[in-house]
């Protein structure tokens, strides 16, 4: 898929329409590549062992480099490639575990690794079918969009994919954020509330310390006003 496309998110309906299409033999590898978003060089280059079914986690240390050459295995596409995630029980219920931990954990129709062409040309015709048009590496795209969907933070779904920067996660996936979005807009809001009872009450005291000041003036001129005349009738009672 060109980079320069945009991402699909298929709808489960959508994505329940391909994978009841596709060639059963190719199902699995479908269900997992939307329930675990890892990349299709990733998915096809893990073994027996780098599942774990009692923690439920897959291991994703390599994946499969085809640019000069045969294809051969190497690390993931970064750092944060090199990662472990959750499992859902859906996508370990059509993995076959009950081999050696060195087999790969899917295999073509022949039992030797997938390639591309032979997941892409199956994957062509069930979505043609239904006039979908999409890729498996949208697949990865809609686990994310589900994810998301699910209130997923987006710094998980970034170990999850093993982007290297949150930046490519929030410019791919930000859009469909929406929870996050209506929690910032309500927490300016709080936070706005808030200053403005504290405005209110710093104006409330402000107004009472005032109140305070001008009684305690009024009470001030009283008494001097009181001691004033019992001077002044004192003076008269004397000149008298």
């Amino acid at each position: 898929k060109a980079p320069a496309e945009e991402p699909v998110f298929l709808s489960r309906d959508e994505f329940d329409l391909i994978h009841s299409t596709i060639t059963p033999h190719w199902r699995p590898l479908t269900l997992w590549l939307v329930a675990t978003g890892m990349r299709f060089s990733e998915a096809t280059a893990l073994t027996v062992g780098d599942i774990d079914a009692r923690e439920k986690t897959a291991r994703v240390s390599k994946a499969w480099k085809a640019k000069r050459g045969a294809p051969r295995l190497a690390g993931p596409k970064s750092k944060a490639g090199r990662r472990t995630i959750d499992v859902p029980d859906r996508a370990l219920a059509v993995v076959d575990l009950d081999r050696p931990p060195t087999d790969l954990l899917f295999l073509n129709t022949v039992g030797s690794r997938v390639t591309y062409e032979a997941f892409y040309k199956r994957w062509y015709a069930a979505r043609l079918k239904h006039g979908i048009a999409c890729s498996p590496h949208d697949l990865r795209h809609t686990c994310a969009s589900w994810m998301i969907a699910a209130g997923v933070p987006l710094p998980v779904i970034q170990s999850h994919l093993g982007h290297e920067s949150i930046t490519v996660t929030v410019g791919t996936y930000g859009h469909l954020d929406r929870s996050s979005r209506r929690a910032a807009a309500d927490a300016a809001l709080r936070r706005a509330a808030r200053e403005a009872r504290a405005d209110a009450l710093s104006r409330d005291r402000t107004l009472r310390a005032l109140e305070s000041a001008a009684r305690a003036a009024r009470r001030l001129r009283r008494c001097c006003s009181g001691a004033a005349r019992r001077r002044a009738a004192r003076t008269r009672r004397r000149s008298g």
